[in-house]
C-alpha cells in the first residue's frame, strides 16, 4: 500500500501480476478438470511485475483444504510440482494427479465418487522490489465424471 503514500505511481513497489496458462483473473483460481493419473503442464511465464522487478516462483500442493473435507483418516500423498523451466525455477511445472483409487474414492466409505476430490495448488510469485511483494494465485484440479 506504499503507493497510496505517493502521488507518483513509480515511487512505490507494486505487486506482481500472476498469469497461469493464460488465466489472468488473479482474484479467482484456475479450475482444471483432469483424469486420474494424467499429467498437466503449468506455465506462469506471462506473469510480470508492473515495476519491471525480477520475479521468483514457488508452487506448493495446499493439502489442508483436502484434509478439512473429511479426508483426515487417510494420508493424502503430497503431489509434487516438477520444475520444467530451464531458465527460472518454478515458472513452468508439471503435475501428475493421483490414480483413481486415491483421487476418486470417498475415503470414509471406500465408494467411488462421481467426481473426484479437489486438489488445490498455490503459486507464489515474489518480486525483488523494496519491500519485496508477493502475489498468490491458485489452481484447483478435480477428477471429472466417471472412474
Amino acid at each position: 500500500m506504499q503507493w497510496t503514500l505517493h502521488s507518483n505511481f513509480a515511487k512505490a513497489n507494486h505487486a506482481p501480476v500472476v498469469v497461469i496458462n493464460g488465466h489472468t483473473d488473479g482474484a479467482l483460481p484456475l479450475h482444471i478438470e483432469i483424469e486420474a493419473g494424467e499429467t498437466i503442464y503449468l506455465d506462469a511465464s506471462d506473469s510480470y511485475d508492473p515495476d519491471g522487478d525480477d520475479l521468483s516462483f514457488a508452487w506448493f500442493h495446499y493439502t489442508e483444504p483436502t484434509i478439512a473435507m473429511g479426508v483426515w483418516e487417510l494420508h493424502i500423498p503430497k503431489i509434487n510440482i516438477i520444475n520444467v523451466d530451464e531458465d527460472i525455477e518454478g515458472r513452468k511445472g508439471k503435475i501428475t494427479i493421483l490414480p483413481s483409487d486415491t483421487c476418486a474414492v470417498d475415503h470414509r466409505t471406500g465408494e467411488a465418487l462421481e467426481k473426484g476430490h479437489v486438489y488445490p495448488f498455490v503459486l507464489v510469485v515474489k518480486d525483488t522490489g523494496s519491500p519485496p511483494l508477493r502475489t498468490y494465485n491458485g489452481l484447483l484440479c478435480r477428477r471429472p465424471i466417471g472412474l
